[in-house]
């Protein structure tokens, strides 16, 4: 059986790829836990930044180990295959496609059925790295001929071709003629325009590329108002794939945002990979290469410009958690009440505020919020707090000890209007008919936003 060492080596190699890409792009591998929605307590650890080094440390031990040394390994890179093929069949799940660089700047970039597929050939090939180990079975081991090497050989050139296929790389050049040609759907107007004549307008734009369930996209987008108020003259056109997560309200209040149908624009000029972006001219001719990824992106719109010195502020003035908080009206949704009458988002919110906590499942997450709900209440006395699930559930299904007045969101669409989608989520409305904080994803960072909220509360009489 000793060509089951070629297990072991193929699961080194492409950990070995793994973490040298994860090492070159850092804030991806964060990104990548928070697209897949991993606890808050995980995201804020060490473990983004520990783990292409543990990932490289595996490869090694994989090929140089030998007796119980290859026997622990072997059994570690089981255990970690198998977490990565949960938590990949998890954000299948997911209400929204998740893209995660899984493998760095290597690899694809969305979650499919293609990456459950190469997570699970690979967590075989583990496993039957580990039995060989078992058998005694190292590179130092005699290597036998024969069809069992055939078909490891095979198995291992599928893993590798399934990880590092379709990478998304951007284009690179030809386009240049094309693109004041190329259209792209108005938001506003709903009209379809040509990237020359939106160029024309502006005098010249930056097209950034971006997706809903990206991290860097998120973090780019949340930083583009200040990127914009250092540089006045440039023009920035976010644009998102036609019909992607369209009613998701971190959408709303982008200005110029655009649709790319069939993503067609977008794989042309920066390929498939997000955030991405290139600048146009005024004539719509493109102007350098794409920049992929959320660090090249913020060097091509502030324009490799230094900012100013920061003015020193007074300590009482420092962020204090929601001082910085931009307030957008509560949205336009329907609830049923826990007697089955229909009110607005805006009716709930009219005589106190509201912390929503919102759910969409009886999952362990979920049955933890509901358990808390009484302790926010008591914590928070001056707000309502309130109860939202986007699931029925029958009595039977809902233990004594979780049953909670809930109010009813018909299909999510309240939860997705207000930014409260998964397991656990919440977010505050104000009684002035505006958001007054959130929204917020995940049960450890729900329990963060009470603390902040109940920080800002002015001490009981």
């Amino acid at each position: 059986m000793s060509y089951l060492v070629l297990g072991n080596l193929a699961v080194a190699v492409l950990l070995a790829i793994s973490g040298a890409a994860k090492l070159r792009s850092p804030e991806e591998t964060r990104d990548a836990f928070q697209a897949l929605r991993l606890p808050g307590w995980l995201r804020r650890s060490p473990a983004p930044v520990l783990l292409p080094w543990g990932e490289l440390a595996l490869a090694v031990l994989l090929i140089v180990g030998a007796g119980w040394v290859l026997v622990v390994t072997a059994g570690a890179a089981v255990l970690l295959m198998a977490a990565y093929t949960v938590v990949i069949a998890r954000a299948l799940t997911f209400d929204e496609p998740v893209r995660c660089h899984c493998f760095g700047a290597l690899g694809g970039d969305g979650i499919t059925r293609r990456t459950l597929v190469r997570n699970v050939l690979l967590l075989v090939t583990s496993v039957l790295g580990l039995v060989g180990a078992v058998g005694g079975v190292s590179i130092y081991s005699q290597p036998a001929a024969g069809w069992g090497w055939i078909a490891m050989a095979a198995l291992a050139a599928v893993v590798a071709v399934l990880s590092l296929a379709g990478g998304g790389e951007a284009p690179s050049g030809g386009v240049a003629s094309v693109a004041p040609t190329l259209t792209i759907w108005e938001v506003s107007s709903g009209e379809r325009v040509t990237l020359r004549k939106l160029a024309g307008r502006h005098g010249g734009i930056v097209l950034l590329s971006v997706v809903s369930g990206c991290g860097g996209c998120e973090r780019v987008l949340a930083a583009l108002p200040g990127w914009l108020a250092e540089n006045p003259g440039r023009t920035v056109v976010p644009m998102r794939p036609a019909g992607h997560a369209v009613d998701d309200p971190k959408w709303e209040s982008l200005a110029l945002l655009h649709e790319d149908w069939g993503s067609n624009v977008a794989h042309t000029l920066v390929g498939s990979r997000t955030p991405s972006a290139i600048e146009l001219d005024a004539a719509g001719v493109p102007v350098g290469e794409p920049a992929v990824g959320p660090v090249a992106v913020e060097e091509l719109i502030r324009g490799r410009v230094e900012p100013e010195p920061a003015v020193a502020t007074p300590a009482a003035a420092e962020d204090d958690g929601l001082a910085d908080y931009v307030r957008r009206p509560i949205p336009d949704a329907i609830l049923l009440a826990p007697d089955r009458e229909p009110v607005t988002l805006r009716q709930l919110a009219a005589t106190e505020a509201r912390l929503v906590v919102a759910i969409d499942c009886l999952c362990d997450p979920a049955r933890d919020a509901i358990a808390r709900l009484g302790e926010w209440q008591d914590r928070l006395p001056i707000l309502a707090v309130t109860l939202v699930s986007s699931k029925r559930f029958a009595p039977a299904d809902v233990p004594e000890a979780l049953r909670f007045p809930a109010y009813y969101d018909h299909g999510g669409v309240a939860s997705r209007a207000l930014g409260v989608t998964g397991q656990v989520a919440a977010v505050l409305l104000g009684a002035d008919g505006l958001l007054a904080g959130g929204p917020v994803r995940g049960l450890d960072e729900v329990e963060e936003f009470v603390a902040d909220i109940e920080s800002q509360l002015p001490p009981p009489e």
